[in-house]
């Protein structure tokens, strides 16, 4: 009697601690997929950025603005 109570005690404490590790490596694994995820959207986000930043950057070139020839040079 004892040794079959002993054995389902075992048999119980080994499946609840399986199903706990099996449970936390679960979440780590969730947590660094996440992780993971996040900062690969992040650089892809980041080099998007700049990318973006870049082709607007050599579209407006930052030259002194030239007054055009229809503005008057000096206040009549």
């Amino acid at each position: 009697m004892s040794l079959t109570l002993m054995s389902l005690m075992s048999l119980t404490l080994m499946s609840h601690m399986s199903l706990t590790l099996m449970s936390h490596m679960s979440l780590t694994l969730m947590s660094l997929m996440s992780l993971t995820l996040m900062s690969l959207m992040s650089l892809t986000l980041m080099s998007h950025m700049s990318l973006t930043l870049m082709s607007l950057m050599s579209l407006h070139p930052h030259e002194p603005h030239e007054p055009h020839p229809h503005e008057p040079h000096e206040p009549l």
